[in-house]
């Protein structure tokens, strides 16, 4: 076996490890069900994945999965569009209040340790795993076709695997966005922080909601409309086009600054 071939399946290997830990092992240590979860305390299974991560980094001695600053200073400019976005998600937030402060932080906490878990399993090892044996376009669209594929896990968190999915397409298309930052910039650190930053600002607007539809003796499945699968695709089309115009120089494999 090529060393090219050997670093493809060990990469592989690596992603299968850190789903189970954050998805199916996580399951094992929630005191509360789904989403629930991430408001009473640090989710031990992100920083299980972290430690795992970096315990795989270490062992292979992979040192080109972007564990560096930005290539330059002006590459963080193309993180303006995205930046929107979660401008808009924190206008929401301001809309449907904030958590207990205590909530809020472990909410944070916990948003971004998924955001550097999931940059660095899936735009770091896995990417320049399959990297080491594909062209740049196949492993850009393989490593997010599997981060998206990972997020069907949450069905039961949601009541509704037809939500999940919809969340599966919208991280597969946002997951292009955070591959663009990636590549462009020459660094997972702007894309970890963008990452944080984006979980941070959905997952307490959807623990208010879930709270407040629990106030009300309602449930998150019990609201599932059409809009509800069509709007969140709808709503992050434009970063996905955005992403996909970032990365039309990405065959050359060299990072580029407008």
């Amino acid at each position: 076996m090529t060393g090219s071939y050997r670093r493809a399946l060990q990469a592989l290997l690596v992603f299968a490890v850190w789903l189970a830990i954050t998805s199916l092992f996580g399951k094992l240590w929630q005191s509360a069900p789904g989403l629930q979860s991430l408001n009473h305390g640090v989710e031990p299974s992100f920083v299980a994945a972290i430690v795992f991560l970096v315990a795989a980094l270490g062992i292979s001695g992979w040192r080109d999965v972007g564990l560096n600053p930005p290539q330059s200073a002006s590459s963080l400019r193309l993180l303006w569009f995205p930046g929107l976005y979660v401008a808009a998600f924190f206008v929401l937030l301001a809309f449907v209040g904030l958590p207990a402060p205590a909530q809020t932080l472990t909410i944070l906490v916990n948003a971004f340790l998924a955001g550097i878990s999931e940059e660095l399993a899936c735009r770091g090892i896995l990417f320049e795993g399959l990297r080491s044996r594909l062209a740049v376009w196949p492993a850009i669209l393989v490593s997010t076709a599997l981060f998206a594929a990972g997020h069907l896990v949450n069905g039961p968190a949601y009541g509704s695997f037809m939500l999940a999915g919809v969340q599966s397409l919208a991280a597969f298309m946002t997951g292009i966005v955070f591959m663009a930052i990636r590549i462009r910039t020459g660094s997972l650190y702007p894309g970890m922080l963008l990452h944080g930053l984006w979980d941070f600002a959905l997952l307490t607007t959807m623990s208010r909601v879930i709270d407040q539809a629990a106030a009300s003796g309602g449930a998150l499945a019990d609201g599932v409309t059409g809009s509800m699968l069509v709007l969140p695709v709808l709503g992050v089309l434009p970063n996905f086009l955005y992403g996909l115009y970032l990365l039309r120089h990405a065959a050359r494999n060299e990072p580029r600054v407008d």
